[in-house]
């Protein structure tokens, strides 16, 4: 499923109406495991009252693109048990993206890629009162963030989080990642963390470790930009001593 902010409707979808925020707004909704719609400009395109959480249940792909107003994480009321993979792109006023409870649901997610949401700062929200809860991602292999200038962490809150099948995370141009989460991290195959999907990766001793070097400038480039610049300063040294001494 394709969501996006509306452009000139498709009479080939099937309409539904979002009575609670507007009913002015219209949206399409078709059952295929890989499907377009358009989505209202709603701040909570996903609320109770709303005709078409049904249908997302079946979805295998789904896709937030330029949803221009959605701020909040989707309801609790939807299940996304069958989806495989999310991509969010250009949801510049998306502040997280699912609860603990949808992110649980989420038992047959492999893929899940957030590029270019300026105010995004965590991926899962908070959900009530702040307590040991763990969330698992059993399937999920290729995680990606990128361009998010506000995101601090996958989580802000201290939940666990296991992700056995994950072997892929690439993390680029976060400026203001802290950690990856604040609770505990189980990743038993993941080896590398990827500025790009190209380069060879960086990894010590865990997660949090590994993301904390990163983003506090001693990963590997910037180490590596470091030693050249001091090698150069003893170079530089070298030759003003040799001088020097054949002044003397």
């Amino acid at each position: 499923m394709d969501i996006r902010s509306p452009s000139k409707p498709s009479s080939s979808n099937k309409r539904f109406q979002s009575g609670a925020e507007d009913e002015s707004h219209a949206s399409a909704l078709t059952q295929s495991n890989e499907s377009k719609s358009n989505l209202p400009e709603t701040a909570h395109p996903w609320n109770k009252e709303s005709q078409s959480v049904s249908g997302f249940g079946n979805q295998k792909t789904l896709k937030l693109l330029e949803c221009i107003k959605l701020k909040n994480s989707v309801s609790s009321l939807i299940s996304f048990q069958n989806l495989t993979a999310l991509e969010v792109s250009r949801c510049h006023e998306l502040e997280n993206l699912v609860t603990p409870s949808i992110a649980n649901s989420m038992v047959q997610l492999k893929r899940m890629s957030i590029t270019d949401c300026k105010k995004i700062e965590e991926i899962i929200a908070r959900e009530g009162e702040e307590v040991e809860k763990e969330i698992v991602f059993s399937q999920l292999k290729s995680l990606r963030f990128q361009w998010l200038p506000s995101l601090r962490s996958f989580c802000l809150s201290k939940y666990s989080f296991n992700f056995p099948s994950l072997v892929e995370l690439i993390v680029k141009e976060c400026p203001k990642l802290e950690v990856f989460s604040h609770g505990k991290i189980d990743t038993p195959n993941l080896r590398k963390v990827c500025r790009t999907g190209e380069d060879k990766g960086y990894w010590t001793d865990d997660l949090n470790t590994t993301i904390k070097m990163l983003y506090a400038g001693k990963g590997p480039i910037t180490a590596f930009f470091l030693f050249f610049i001091f090698i150069f300063i003893i170079f530089i040294f070298y030759k003003f001593f040799c001088f020097f001494v054949k002044l003397i």
